[in-house]
Parts: structure tokens; sequence; C-alpha cells
């Protein structure tokens, strides 16, 4: 050890120096920290946050999932104004600015949800909301209509991030079991959202007469949104704070290896600037060949989805489908409703109308919007029950899932087993035994000596198998395990969306004979209720069943579902009009109806061979 200076002496240089090197001999350096061993414990992990801060984060996600939808039918009211403006004189082209935005919402995914698994969920939510409010505010002020489409598509694009990461940030928070509720609060929001849109700017519409005005209350709303999503979003994708925290612990690790380096070492000058260090600038500055790997697995990784899952790929189609159909109520209530008084509108004559004023005819998306909140209270109820009981009967049908007792399930389950096992095993014996009874009719039918040895053969048979169940050989038992392993399956979210996928087509049918016939307007307003709860039944499960079924890569496998249900709801509004006025509302609502039925077979199919079929199709990124 050093000496210590008692004198008023000063200490020399070469004490100095002596000292110095004896403290970095001594000195305790840490040992490196193994990455591999790293991970999130405790309130580090989503997971394991309090309810209250998760639902807190599911409440401004949903909030999210609501707004951009809502932007995208909010201007629908305001067509006649954008029409006359611009002097479009087609219905068709002022719709334009509505399927454009919509295709955004299904472009902007592919971009988003793969750099919100490289860099985070929260950094992506707030960029993109700060974005579209800039597009939004361009829309409003701007001068041509071309303009319009493309920049509704941009604004579209950037405020896709609440509809299409959502999923993915509740899985991120939610185990299997109880993220139902949670999916099912958010997936009202993108169905909902375009309802209050068309219904707000029916009377937005009507007292301003403007279509600007309605896209500076959406500005409006989304700046409200976004300071929320600044202030109290907080990440949740667990790899990425997974990554964060390691790199916390490197960073610590470092400043403690940099406390044992010479202070001369540590400022030392800089060498001269040279050829080699500007190669060695730039290569910092350069992904390396597995950051453009990774980059390269990311970005595509929604189109191989797409393109190689067929689970993903039709489900997605049929999400596409239902947004599509709901899009096509969105604009073409007013058709039905609504005062006419566009230039290509057809006459009353070949469609009914009901004739009524914006606000009014505003208020029908009612139905619609009601037929939402009870497919969505009866997810929230029932989803995660449905789910939980299934688990404890292994995914077995019968009476005993509709027990009050949820523990009671397993118990009446086994106990089916066991009686359907008793009663199999009764009807091999009574078969056996009426076999050898057959037997020995056949050998007395012979007769005479010669079926003699037989016939004395097939009495002994049939005394030894008719005589005593003690004597006579038993089949092997079904031997049912009194708790087998308790397992959750994604197929466990089906049963809902059958049931959306059956009421679908009847609410399509009300509607349109409905209005064919003319009928009380209740009539078709309760066909837009069923629709209403026919679309989310199975557009919720099926939410809930991709971020199941394809965790880590829920929110490319939702984005998927995103871009799918865009096109359609962008392309559906484009033709409606002229399905009506060819077919009428009968049959034009009927056609839509039997397409809707060609995917009822797919939950039932997918129930009992879903595992075996994700197996066989497995996703690796």
């Amino acid at each position: 050890m050093v000496e210590t200076i008692t004198s008023n002496e000063k200490p020399t240089q070469e004490q100095e120096r002596e000292q110095e090197q004896q403290e970095q001999h001594h000195a305790v350096v840490p040992a490196p920290f193994d990455p591999s061993t790293v991970q999130l414990q405790g309130f580090e992990d989503p997971r394991n946050w309090s309810p209250h801060r998760k639902w807190s984060m599911v409440a401004i996600i949903s909030l999210m999932g609501f707004i951009s939808p809502l932007g995208s039918s909010v201007v629908v009211p305001g067509s006649l104004f954008i029409d006359i403006e611009y002097h479009l004189r087609s219905r068709i082209l002022s719709l334009l600015p509505v399927s454009f935005f919509v295709l955004g919402l299904g472009m902007g995914p592919f971009v988003l949800a793969p750099t919100s698994e490289l860099k985070g969920r929260q950094p992506v939510y707030l960029v993109s909301s700060l974005i579209f409010i800039l597009f939004n505010i361009s829309t409003a002020l701007v001068d041509n209509f071309p303009a319009l489409c493309f920049l509704r598509f941009m604004a579209g694009a950037a405020g896709s991030a609440g509809p299409s990461l959502g999923a993915g940030s509740i899985g991120d928070m939610f185990a299997p079991n109880e993220r139902g509720k949670a999916q099912s609060l958010y997936g009202l929001g993108p169905l909902l959202g375009p309802v209050c849109g068309t219904i707000a700017g029916g009377w937005i519409a009507q007292e301003l007469r403007s279509w600007r005005w309605l896209l500076w209350i959406l500005t409006i709303l989304s700046g409200a949104i976004a300071i929320i999503v600044a202030i109290f979003l907080r990440e949740t994708f667990g790899p990425v704070l997974l990554r964060k925290k390691r790199g916390r612990l490197a960073h610590r690790d470092e400043l403690a290896l940099n406390a044992n380096v010479p202070p001369a070492a540590l400022h030392a000058p800089a060498p001269p600037l040279s050829v080699a260090s500007l190669r060695r600038a730039i290569q910092l500055i350069t992904p390396s060949e597995e950051m453009r790997t990774k980059l390269k697995l990311a970005f595509s990784r929604p189109f191989r989805l797409l393109f190689t899952n067929p689970i993903c790929a039709i489900f997605s189609v049929y999400m596409g489908y239902i947004y599509g159909t709901i899009f096509l109520f969105l604009t073409q209530h007013p058709l039905l409703f609504q005062r006419r008084e566009s230039p290509d509108s057809p006459s009353p004559i070949i469609l009914p109308t009901y004739n009524w004023g914006y606000g009014i005819a505003g208020l029908t998306y009612l139905g619609l919007g009601l037929g939402f909140i009870t497919a969505a209270t009866i997810n929230v109820l029932l989803q995660d029950t449905i789910y939980a009981r299934l688990v404890l009967a292994d995914g077995r049908l019968g009476w005993f899932l509709f027990t009050l007792d949820r523990e009671e399930v397993r118990p009446k389950m086994l106990k089916s087993l066991e009686a359907a096992a008793s009663s199999k095993s009764a009807k091999l014996e009574n078969e056996k035994r009426q076999t050898a009874a057959e037997a020995q009719a056949r050998d007395l039918e012979k007769g005479g000596n010669e079926a003699g040895p037989s016939s004395s053969a097939a009495v002994a048979v049939t005394a030894s198998s008719t005589s005593s169940p003690v004597d006579s050989p038993q089949p092997a038992p079904v031997l049912i395990t009194s708790k087998p392993p308790l397992k959750g399956r994604p197929e466990y979210r089906l049963p809902l969306c059958l049931l959306g996928m059956i009421i679908l087509p009847c609410g399509l049918f009300v509607f349109g004979w409905a209005a064919e016939s003319r009928a009380h307007f209740m009539l078709p307003l309760v066909g837009s209720f069923l629709v209403g709860v026919g679309s989310i039944l199975p557009f919720q499960s099926i939410l809930v069943y991709l971020v199941d079924a394809f965790i880590p890569y829920s929110a490319s496998a939702t984005a998927c579902a995103v871009l799918v249900r865009s096109i359609l709801a962008a392309v559906f509004p484009l033709f409606s009009q002229q399905l009506f006025v060819q077919c009428g509302y009968g049959w034009g609502s009927s056609i839509i109806a039997f397409i809707a039925l060609l995917a009822v077979p797919v939950p039932i199919v997918l129930y009992a061979k879903g595992e075996r079929l994700r197996n066989r199709f497995k996703f690796n990124g």
C-alpha cells in the first residue's frame, strides 16, 4: 500500500505517479455482464403492469384507433360541397378523397408495423400522430382536387398507426386469457369511428355548408390526442424494452471501466483526420450487413405473411370484405335516406328515398353504431369467458360448456367422457354377443351330425360369452387423467366469429328487401343494426385470433389485414351506387350477403384443423 504522508511536506511528482499506478493496479474492474442473462423483471415487463396502467394505455391506443377511421368518413356528408367547389359533376369523383384516405390507412402499416418492431411502438405512435396533424392542416388548405386526393392519401398513411399497431400493443400487455376484453374495446374504434364521423359530419355540413371545416375539426381532435400520446403513452414492445435495458447495463459497465482509466488517456488529443478515420466514420453511419438483413426481414414480413400463410390471407380478405361492406353502408346510406341534390343521382322512381335533410339522415347511422356497441359488449362479456371454458374443456364441445359455475366445466366434461367411454364399451360387448348368437343360429340351422362339432363349439362360445361378465374379456378402459395439461389455442376465439358470420348476411337481406319494398324506415335500420352486430363479432374475434396466432409478429399480421380491408373499403363505395341502380336495393344487398355466406365454413374448419394448419404453415419471421 502507498505510505500515508503525515508531514506538512507536499508529495513529490515521483510519489504521485507511484500512488496513481498502485491505485490503478488495485482498482476493482467489474466483470462485463452477459446479455443473454438479462431479462425484464417486475414492472419492467408490460405484462406485469398494474391493471390501471394497462387500461390507461388501452384507452389511449383505442382513441388513436378511433380518430383515424373517423377522419376517413367525416368528409362523406360534405362530398356534395366538394363536387360543387371543384365542378366534378360526379358523386363517384367526390368520394375519391374518402377512398384515397382509406387506401393510405392500408399502405401505412407496411412501413409503420416493421418500424415498430425495430424501434418500438411509442415513437411510431408519436411521430405518426404529428405527421397526421400536418397533413390534415394541408388538406384543409388545399385549393385543387388532385392535391386534395394526394394529401388525403398521405394523411391516411400517417394516421394508420392507431388502427394497425394497437392490436400488437395490447398483445404486449395482456396474456392470451386476458386480452379478449381489451381487444374488444380497441377493435370497436376502426368501425365505430367512421359511423361517428358521418353522424357528426352531417350536422356540421348542414350548419356550415363547408367541407373544409370538417377537416379543421378533425385536425383539432387529432391534435388533442397527440398531446395525450406524448405525455402518457409508454413503450410496450418487450424486445425493444429488453434491448434498451441491455444497452443501459452496457453503458453502466463502460462508465465503470472508464472510471479506472487514467484521466490523461481519457482526454488524450484526437488523432489527426485521415482517410482511414473517414472510412471508419462512414462504416459507423452505414447499416451493417446484419442490420440490413434485419431491415429486409422486417419490411418484407407483412407481405410474406399475406402471400405465404393461408390463415392470415383468408382472414385478412374476410376482414376486408366486412370493412368494405361497412363503407358501402356509410357512403350509400344517403342514397336511401338523404335528399338527392347531385346531378348524377338516380331518380326516386328507380331507387326509392326517404328524402331527409343532412342532419336527420345522419342519425340513421345510429342503427349501425348501436349494432357495433351491442356486438362489442357481447365480446367484452363473453370472449374471455368462452376462451377460458374451452381451455378447461380442452376444446371439446358439449352442454357442459354452459354450466353456470366455470369450475364445474372440467369435472362435467370428464364425466361426459367417462360416460361416453362406458357407452362405447357396452356397445362393443353387445355387438360381440350378437355376433356369437348369430353364429350359433347358423350352426343350428345346418342341423344333424355334420354340424355337430361346430355346433357344440358354437354353443360353448355362446355360453362363455353370455355366462358371466367376469369370464368374458373386457375391452381396455379409456384412461382419462384427472388433470391433463391445460393449454389455450387461438381457435378458441372463433365461436363468436361464426355467430357473426351468420348474422351479417341476415342483416343484409333485411336491409335490402325492406328498402326495396319501401317499408317503414325502422325496418332498414333493423337491418343496419344486424349488419353492425354481424360485422363487429367476427372483426374483433379475428383481430384477437391474429394476435394470438402470430406473436411476436402480431403487428405485421394485423398490417396484412389493414391493407386488404383498406383496399376493399376504398373500392366498395365506388361501385355500390351502380350496383343498387342496376339490381335494386334487394338483389344488390343479396349479392353481398351470398358472398359473405361463403366464409361461414372457415371458422368451423379452423376450429377442427387450425392447430395442424398453423404448424404446417408456421411463420418464423
